[in-house]
């Protein structure tokens, strides 16, 4: 029982360590797409 906890408890990290990074990364993305393409209009 302990090392079916353990295991899960492992894979839920994994899973949060492996989407987490391509989440944020997505978001940053999005944001600095949004910024760069307004960026010109804000100087123009």
């Amino acid at each position: 029982m302990c090392g079916f906890l353990a295991t899960g408890v492992i894979t839920t990290i994994g899973f949060i360590f492996i989407l987490l990074p391509g989440a944020i990364k997505r978001f940053f993305v999005n944001v600095l797409g949004m910024g760069w393409k307004n960026i010109p209009h804000i100087i123009g």
